[in-house]
């Protein structure tokens, strides 16, 4: 969470962001190993910029793996989850959330 979430006048500007583009924004957590996180976000921005984000991609500590917190419309999700499989070996997919 960061410190403007914590602002009203932020925050009610994400919800009639949200509301004006009528789609529903669902987060995806991934796991994959750091390396390959670099092309996951390669093959993932290759898309419309405004179509998926990729909010924060951080090593996991004393392992050679990076989470991923990807954004993207809920209608994108499959394809979203169909490019990142087609390009690592292996990925462990977390829940899907809303954003």
């Amino acid at each position: 969470m960061s410190v403007l979430s914590k602002l009203p006048f932020w925050a009610g500007s994400r919800r009639r962001r949200r509301q004006r583009n009528g789609s529903q924004r669902m987060t995806l957590s991934l796991t994959v190993d750091y390396p390959d996180a670099v092309r996951v976000r390669r093959a993932l921005m290759q898309e419309a910029p405004p179509a998926v984000e990729v909010l924060e991609c951080r090593v996991i500590p004393h392992t050679h793996c990076a989470r991923m917190r990807i954004v993207c419309d809920a209608a994108r999700a499959d394809d979203v989850m169909h490019r990142v499989m087609h390009t690592v070996d292996a990925a462990e997919f977390g829940p899907l959330a809303l954003a």
